[in-house]
């Protein structure tokens, strides 16, 4: 059922075509905005927020149902590719990682804000790749997102604390720790330690693209407490997740975007809706 503010957000879209004859970019967030709004021709393309996925795929469903061109939706992959679920819209794409971070943390952006914030010493000294560390330490943590998902298990993991199974000092990551942190934090004192663990190493085996388990959030979260000791010399404000997502946006480059699957899906949306542009034609 589409909800009334979804299908208010579509009239409004519809509305506004009489002054804007261009191209209406739905986005969840405004993380989101602030990203793609780097990338826009701002003068062929509106980028809107539309307050989540779901909301975004709602807006899409009233337009497409209407025949109303010229609408393109980003929405994040989240557990999407891995579960199956079909494609919702000819007017939708999303990122080929888990979602939008995931993305950026995956290109030449990483080294670049390290480079910017963390100590080259440290960093030298460090044992091992950042990302593969990153990633080391956010699977176990993806893959409780998926079996809480699998299982309607409803574990909360907003404002979850990272400090509490990931060491400041050393960087060291304690899975079973994890497992009481995020059980506390969503009051599922009853839920198997035992048994989320085993589920855990069960989807391991599956081997599926880390990329598509880690949530940006939680590689975020964890790269701001190597940024404070291990890889850097920074307090936590300095590296807040915020912080860390506005550097990362500034260090993805055009380039990086158009190498992307979302920037060669975008391209091939355009070539499909002849007269509606949504990125900048002067992009290298």
């Amino acid at each position: 059922m589409i909800r009334p503010t979804s299908i208010e957000f579509a009239n409004e879209i519809r509305m506004r075509r009489s002054q804007f004859p261009g191209t209406f970019l739905i986005v969840e967030g405004r993380d989101d905005r602030l990203l793609m709004e780097g990338f826009v021709s701002p003068s062929a393309c509106k980028v809107e927020v539309a307050e989540g996925k779901q909301a975004v795929c709602e807006v899409l469903e009233v337009l497409d149902s209407a025949s109303f061109g010229g609408v393109l939706g980003v929405i994040d992959s989240d557990f999407d590719r891995i579960e199956g679920i079909p494609e919702r819209s000819q007017n939708l794409v999303m990122p080929e990682c888990h979602d939008l971070i995931m993305m950026i943390v995956r290109s030449p952006a990483l080294d670049r804000t390290l480079t910017e914030l963390g100590s080259r010493r440290k960093i030298e000294a460090f044992e091992g790749d950042v990302l593969e560390a990153l990633i080391d330490r956010a699977l176990p943590l993806g893959y409780m997102r998926l079996y809480s998902l699998r299982e309607r298990l409803d574990l909360r993991f907003k404002d979850l604390s990272y400090s509490a199974w990931i060491s400041l000092s050393s960087f060291a990551a304690d899975t079973s720790v994890l497992i009481e942190t995020v059980k506390n934090h969503s009051q599922c004192h009853l839920l198997s330690s035992s048994a989320l663990s085993n589920a855990m190493e069960e989807l391991q085996r599956f081997k599926y693209d880390p990329y598509e388990i880690c949530n940006g959030t939680d590689v975020i979260e964890i790269l701001s407490i190597g940024l404070r000791r291990v890889l850097g010399n920074n307090n936590a404000r300095e590296v807040s997740s915020e912080s860390l997502k506005s550097s990362l946006r500034l260090a993805y480059s055009d380039q990086h975007f158009r190498s992307s699957s979302l920037g060669r899906d975008i391209e091939e949306w355009q070539s499909q809706n002849p007269g509606f542009q949504v990125l900048k034609s002067d992009m290298t």
